[in-house]
């Protein structure tokens, strides 16, 4: 059974996937964008890596939405889960 940072990890890149799909970045082009690697980007999207909270920091910016409203929007998407 996973356990809660595990669930945590998968949750957030999962959220970071679906926030760059809408937006209509390819992996590459978002990676690029945020200045990391393709195969972070990747660890972090397939729940693999925790993505530091810097690089969260960028990535919302990038999207121009705030940390609190990712975070909002993950705790939704977490208690639908439920």
């Amino acid at each position: 059974m996973k356990d809660h940072f595990e669930t945590l990890k998968e949750d957030i890149g999962l959220q970071i996937y679906k926030m760059r799909e809408e937006n209509g970045y390819s992996r590459q082009e978002f990676a690029d964008m945020v200045d990391i690697s393709l195969n972070s980007l990747s660890s972090i999207e397939n729940g693999n890596t925790l993505v530091k909270i810097s690089t969260l920091y960028v990535i919302t910016n990038t999207l121009s939405i705030s940390l609190s409203y990712f975070f909002k929007l993950l705790e939704e998407k977490r208690n639908q889960k439920k």
